[in-house]
């Protein structure tokens, strides 16, 4: 069941086009390239070891699609 429920999810993202994987305008606008500085050589490396350990998991099932039988998660696959 849970495996239907996953597919489920993926077609309903991949769909709505919010699956992409593309950063936000204002994420890329707000650091400069190398280019764009001067310096030619590699970007800063930032140490990340101290941060608290993050998990993507934002998806919150909705009750009406928890209730869909198997045949109507077939039906609105066609």
């Amino acid at each position: 069941m849970m495996s239907l429920l996953l597919l489920l999810l993926f077609l309903l993202l991949s769909d709505s086009g919010l699956g992409g994987a593309s950063a936000p305008a204002s994420a890329t606008a707000a650091a400069p390239s190398t280019r764009e500085s001067g310096s030619g050589g590699s970007p800063r490396k930032v140490n990340l070891d101290g941060l608290p350990h993050f998990e993507k998991n934002f998806y919150n099932e909705s009750p009406s699609v928890r209730a869909m039988t198997e045949s109507e998660v077939n039906d609105y696959r066609l």
